[in-house]
């Protein structure tokens, strides 16, 4: 299955990303992302 959705220019990555895991069905938490950032960071 095809999935297309439009998203405006002037959209931030935070909210691109954030629209992506909602068109997408991912459920992945703020807390997780800021951990997972933390290690690749070290």
């Amino acid at each position: 299955m095809e999935r297309r959705f439009i998203i405006p220019g002037e959209t931030t990555f935070k909210r691109l990303h954030d629209t992506i895991q909602f068109v997408m069905g991912w459920q992945e938490s703020e807390k997780e992302l800021k951990i997972k950032e933390s290690q690749s960071a070290s």
